[in-house]
């Protein structure tokens, strides 16, 4: 289970990490409502920025792995969204 979550997060940390470099260069009414994809970079950035360390923008290892942590993170929310939904359901079916 432990190595699908690494392999799912991992290409979605891929895909994202593509959309970063391409989202620059789309037109500007695309790229404000996509932006909230790109967010977990831009929180990284920032935080660099305010502890005075250079940022991640531009760099495609650093974009990667914040893409990857935050891709973990989406995909334990999920699974434990899904674990308590499933738990719910089967007790509400035994009532």
């Amino acid at each position: 289970m432990l190595k699908k979550i690494l392999i799912a997060s991992a290409i979605l940390a891929i895909a994202l990490t593509a959309f970063y470099f391409i989202h620059e260069d789309l037109p500007k009414i695309l790229r404000a409502p996509t932006s909230l994809i790109l967010a977990p970079v831009a929180i990284v950035d920032g935080i660099c920025y305010a502890l005075g360390i250079s940022g991640i923008y531009g760099k495609w290892i650093p974009v990667f792995f914040v893409n990857w942590v935050s891709a973990l993170i989406f995909c334990y929310v999920l699974l434990a969204v899904k674990h308590r939904w499933s738990s719910t359901s089967k007790l509400s079916a035994s009532n």
